[in-house]
Formats: structure tokens, C-alpha cells, sequence
């Protein structure tokens, strides 16, 4: 039997930053089979797509050709070749994303692509993606229009299908234009700016090369139009963008994004890949280069016959001291085919707002929250908040969790129970990214939100690059975590008050701002 034709979307990542991606563009690629990606797509874009999904790179850089394909012999032409697969995965019956950077028709070439689709009759959309001509000089403190400057913009490839520079377009357009936005600059910016000033602008015109427009490495430098000329050409990295006009002068009042307070700052983020995001996005937020290097993964109990016993007894105190406590504990109620009711007659005590939070999604809201988001806190407040001589308490941990709590709440009388409600364990590998990162020196801080993470970093981490991982400074999220960077070789270590994730946003922020 014939599969059934597949879906096709022609969507526009954006410049690469993730968050200007448009909501039906997420929604594509988080359902997508088969992602055909162009080469300046971002990993952190690609990532939303699932696991399972076939990924294609058919991008290039320049010199580059596209790998994997049917090239070697001449008989296809890149396009062609991309062509091909779309039709051939589609024929297939996939959903299928031919992931582009920007906008797909803007100096994308999708429009190529669409026609073979429809020449073919493949089922197609095409979702419109912020265009980079638009979106780094934004980052840059440009506008491409304003009023009583510039009321007109012109956007032009750097080279055309003849190879000509600004792709054939007449001197009069060149010379009209309000502000110029020049893509694929190449690394000629020098020739690009004679062909402006024999069409006849002004050698002393602002002229500004954006690099990695709306990314934490995005740079930007601001010259004339002149001195581009005479090849004193800013050495930045591609891909870059020019934009020449009298807008390039309001960015000394207007940029914004490389003011953000860790802009040009580089951080480890150690959390397990599922909870990393709550730290990573405000991180990126505030200006961060931010590099994911999950050294624990997060695990369900091994023994889960054992929870689903411990939550048929009857307790005095159900004590949970972290989110993935509370999810344990939903993935048990589940399991039991029950719900809050089945904690009836228990206090609930919890140990940070997180955890408190959680619990309030579970439907339970916690009867006890120490006053600082540590166990030692918990342990020491809790029988100040109620007599636990010969009460029972239920102590739902993760598996590496030490004696302490136990210890100091059996110490009050009470008699404590605990279970293993989920493993932390340690990742499969150190991140190339961020070994590539340490080995260049270009790490600016790492972070902990746990101890097991401080010890699994450190047990992963290559042993050439481990005096350079421990002279990081290391920003923990309270005195047990920074206890374990403390006697694992960390030699400045910054803890946060409260210990939450905001609060360690908030450390990093103020010690980096300074």
C-alpha cells in the first residue's frame, strides 16, 4: 500500500535566537519526523524537535557543499538536492520541516522550494520567520526606518546569481535608499562599500557590521562608509550583515541588547537537561551565553512497589524536600490510581517555594515551610511548629540524599521513615560544548542547584580540563551545594539567599554587574 502523502513546512527559524521564533514555527518543529536544517541554525533551536526526528544538515557556509549528498559527480545542484529530499521524505508520508534561517523567502530560496512542492503536488506552508535584515540591526541599537532620517530601507544580497555585487541592483536604488541592509556580506566589505560610493553615497555615511545579530556572541562595529572603503574593515565573524545610513548614529542612545547585564558573559548550567530551562531562560534573558552541561539525570524510584506501600500507611508528617519529590509523588498517586485524598489525616512539610508550589499544582497545599530552603532548616524549625515526640514522619527523598534530616529529626523523638522516591544520576557523558568551551578559556561561571550535580561535574569533567572547571567560580543555590563545591575543589563559590532559582539568577547578576 501507498503511504499517504506527508506535510511539508517551509518554516523561518528566525536570526537564531530561540525566542524569536514564532509560535506555529515551535509547534512544527516540536511534531516534526524529518528536520532539513540550513547550517546557521542553532542547536538550541534544533533541539525543540523530538528526539526521534531525523535531522538533516543541508546548509552550507561558503566554500562548504552539502553533505551527504549526490554532488561528488556534478549531475545535481545543491538545490536541486534539497529538493529532492523534501519530495522524497514527503512521498514517504512524513511531517517534514525544512528548517531555514530567518524568514524562508526572504534571500532564502524557499520560494524555489515551494514550487517544487507544488510542481509535485506535496501539501506545503510556509511559516514566516523574523528576518535577520531586520532583527540584528534591532539587537544593534539600529532602527532600519525612522523619522527625519530615514523613511525608506533596502534590503540586498551582497552578491547575486551573476556574482555581481548587490545582486544587479542599479546605482539610482543604491543611492535612493534611506538605509541599506546588505546581506551575505562575505569578506568584502571593502569592495561593497566602493560600489556604494560610486553610486553616490556619501564617504562619510554611518556604516555599522553586525555579527551574530540577536545571539549572546553578537557584535557590532560602527565605521563610514569611507573608511570601509579604503579597507579598514572590522574583523568580525560571519555571519554578518551591513547596514549603512544615518540610523547607524542612534545606536550610541538606543543599543540595548549588548547593555544587558551579563551580556558577553559565558555560563555552565549544570541541571539536568528537563529542569535546566528555569535557570537557563532568565540567564539568556539577562544577556548570558548560556551553555547546557547536564551532569545528572533524573531517574523514577527504583523500588516503586516501595512508595506505593509507604503511601498506604497512615503518617503524622509527609516531609518533601524537592520538585522532583512532588513529581515522584504524582507519578505514584498515578500509579495507585488515586489522588490528594490519600494524604488525609498527614501534615505535609516542604522545603522551598518550588516545592511548595508544586504541591499546590498536586491539589496540597503545605502545612510547614522552613524558613530558609535548606533540610538542616527544616529539621531545626519543624519541631518548634508542632511536638514530634512518637509521631510518625515519612521522609519522601531522592536516593543520594543524606543521613542529616534523618538523623536531626529522629533526634527530636519522632519516629522517621524513609524512602527512595526518585535517583539522581550521573550523565552519560561530559558535553562536548562545554569541554570546548573550558579548553578555550571561555567560561566565565558554572552552576550548581544541588550537590549530586557538583559531584557528577566533577567526576565527568576531562582531566586536562579540570584545574581550568575548578578555578571557575561556582554559584550554588544554598550551603549544602556550595558545601559540595567547597570539598570538591572550588575556590571561589558564591551561594544564593534564598536559596531558589531566582535567587541565584539574582546572585549572578549582581556579583557579574558590578
Amino acid at each position: 500500500m501507498t503511504p499517504p502523502i506527508g506535510h511539508v513546512a517551509l518554516v523561518g527559524a528566525g536570526p537564531g535566537d530561540p525566542g524569536l521564533m514564532t509560535v506555529r514555527a515551535r509547534e512544527l518543529l516540536e511534531r516534526a519526523e524529518v528536520v532539513l536544517y540550513d547550517a546557521l541554525v542553532p542547536d538550541t533551536i534544533l533541539s525543540l524537535a523530538p528526539e526521534r526526528a531525523v535531522r538533516i544538515d543541508v546548509g552550507r557556509r561558503a566554500g562548504d557543499r552539502l553533505a551527504g549528498s549526490r554532488l561528488a559527480g556534478g549531475h545535481t545542484t545543491e538545490q536541486e538536492e534539497r529538493n529532492r529530499l523534501l519530495l522524497e521524505y514527503a512521498r514517504a508520508g512524513k511531517r517534514v520541516v525544512r528548517l531555514k534561517g530567518g524568514d524562508p523567502f526572504t534571500f532564502g530560496r524557499g520560494g524555489e522550494e515551494a514550487l517544487s512542492l507544488a510542481g509535485a503536488g506535496i501539501p506545503f506552508e510556509v511559516v514566516p520567520g523574523v528576518t535577520s535584515g531586520i532583527a540584528a540591526p534591532a539587537c544593534a541599537g539600529i532602527p532600519v526606518t525612522h523619522r527625519g532620517v530615514s523613511s525608506s530601507v533596502l534590503f540586498v544580497t551582497a552578491h547575486g546569481q551573476d556574482g555581481k555585487p548587490w545582486g544587479g541592483e542599479g546605482r539610482e536604488r543604491l543611492c535612493g535608499a534611506g538605509t541599506i541592509v546588505c546581506y551575505m556580506m562575505g569578506g568584502a566589505p571593502a569592495a561593497l562599500a566602493r560600489e556604494l560610493v560610486r553610486a553616490g553615497r556619501d564617504v562619510s555615511e554611518p556604516a555599522a557590521i553586525v555579527s551574530n545579530g540577536s545571539l549572546p556572541t553578537q557584535r557590532t562595529e560602527v565605521t563610514t562608509l569611507g573608511a570601509l572603503a579604503e579597507g579598514n574593515s572590522p574583523d568580525l565573524p560571519a555571519p554578518r550583515l551591513l547596514v549603512v545610513g544615518g540610523t547607524v548614529a542612534l545606536r550610541g542612545e538606543i543599543a540595548w541588547f549588548e547593555r544587558r547585564a551579563l551580556f558577553g558573559r559565558t555560563i555552565l548550567v549544570t541541571r539536568a537537561e528537563d529542569q535546566a530551562p528555569a535557570l537557563v531562560e532568565p540567564l539568556r534573558a539577562l544577556g548570558a551565553n548560556v551553555i547546557p552541561c547536564p551532569c545528572i539525570r533524573i531517574g523514577e524510584a527504583q523500588d516503586p512497589d516501595a512508595l506505593d506501600s509507604a503511601l498506604r500507611r497512615k503518617w503524622d508528617w509527609i516531609v518533601l524536600t524537592s520538585p522532583n519529590g512532588v513529581a515522584s509523588l504524582a507519578r505514584t498517586l498515578a500509579r495507585l490510581r488515586a489522588d490528594a485524598r490519600v494524604l488525609a489525616g498527614a501534615r505535609i512539610a516542604a522545603v522551598g517555594p518550588a516545592t511548595v508550589s508544586d504541591l499546590l499544582g498536586l491539589g496540597v497545599r503545605a502545612d510547614f515551610e522552613p524558613s530558609e530552603a535548606t533540610s538542616r532548616c527544616l529539621a531545626e524549625e519543624l519541631p518548634g511548629a508542632a511536638s514530634l515526640r512518637g509521631k510518625n514522619l515519612l521522609l519522601w527523598q531522592a536516593d543520594a540524599a543524606g543521613p542529616e534530616l534523618a538523623d536531626r529529626l529522629r533526634a527530636t523523638g519522632a519516629d522517621v521513615a524513609r524512602v527512595n522516591a526518585y535517583r539522581t544520576q550521573r550523565a552519560d557523558a561530559f558535553p562536548s560544548g562545554a569541554a570546548g568551551a573550558l579548553r578555550d578559556l571561555a567560561v566565565d561561571a558554572v552552576t550548581f542547584t544541588s550537590g549530586s550535580s557538583v559531584r557528577h561535574f566533577q567526576a565527568l569533567v576531562p582531566d586536562d580540563l579540570r584545574p581550568a572547571a575548578s578555578a571557575l567560580p561556582a554559584f550554588c543555590i544554598g550551603p549544602t551545594t556550595a558545601s559540595a563545591a567547597r570539598a570538591t575543589g572550588f575556590g571561589t563559590i558564591h551561594t544564593a539567599a534564598p536559596h531558589t532559582v531566582s535567587g541565584l539568577t539574582d546572585l549572578i547578576q549582581r556579583v557579574f554587574h558590578k
